[in-house]
């Protein structure tokens, strides 16, 4: 049985959050079935087994756009954000990297993923040059969330704290802080940015007003599985027709 790294802030982050139930259950599970390149053999009707739902691919697509890249004439689907969490970037010098290159590269989704073979000598100097980029680029990072935060006070203090922070976490401050705004509109109730980043609040849950969080969209659906988006003019209608599947009835949700 194959062993995998687990995100435990999976579930934090905004974009499974956003899913409808069974599209959170679909995308850990191309997780764990996908092989060990990221590349799942696309076969709903296994997937559906497994799941417990009736899954559409158009609206599975429709749902992770921008999270997998649809190959092979749509026989394969590739995931990315698999390779970076799993691997970092792939080194062909690793042998535990070079079979997931291999893959990678047949199926032409490579480009990007893989650090390029030099010398040693070369390698060390790149190395430092690195660290110089990486540095600037976590210090451009902060500057970004800083104005956002848009909190002027400790700006020394919170810079050092933010060259400490792991990546992932630099990136999860990236992502929340406009919604950690909006949720407090008067600096005088948002926290200290030290105090902020020394207590690891970029975890803490965000209630957002009514009118601001993410609005749902009605679909049309069956015990069949058969499902569809309904624009908000069509919902009345569609509640009348039978399922154009199996003629069974139809349910509306919002999802």
């Amino acid at each position: 049985m194959a062993k995998r790294f687990t995100d435990t802030d999976l579930f934090k982050k905004r974009f499974l959050r956003s899913l409808p139930s069974k599209y959170k259950l679909l995308w850990i599970y191309l997780y764990h079935d996908c092989n060990h390149a990221g590349i799942w053999e696309v076969d709903f009707e296994v997937a559906n087994i497994y799941i417990g739902e009736t899954i559409v691919e158009e609206k599975a697509i429709e749902m992770f756009k921008g999270k997998i890249q649809v190959i092979d004439n749509g026989a394969k689907w590739f995931i990315p954000s698999f390779i970076e969490f799993q691997y970092g970037v792939l080194n062909p010098e690793n042998r535990a990297h070079l079979s997931v290159i291999n893959i990678l590269n047949k199926q032409g989704v490579c480009k990007g993923l893989v650090r390029g073979l030099q010398g040693r000598k070369d390698m060390d100097m790149d190395m430092d040059m690195d660290k110089e980029m990486d540095k600037d680029r976590v210090e451009t990072q902060f500057e970004e969330w800083w104005k956002l935060y848009s909190k002027p006070e400790g700006k020394k203090k919170s810079l050092v704290k933010w060259l400490k922070l792991k990546q992932p976490d630099r990136g999860k401050c990236l992502e929340v802080v406009g919604d950690y705004v909006i949720s407090k509109p008067d600096k005088q109730y948002r926290l200290n940015p030290l105090t902020y980043l020394n207590g690891d609040h970029w975890d803490d849950e965000i209630i957002l007003p009514d009118e601001l969080k993410p609005k749902k969209h009605p679909y049309a659906t069956c015990k069949c599985g058969f499902d569809y988006k309904l624009r908000p003019n069509e919902i009345e209608a569609a509640k009348k027709k039978p399922c154009p599947e199996c003629g069974g009835k139809v349910e509306i949700i919002y999802a």
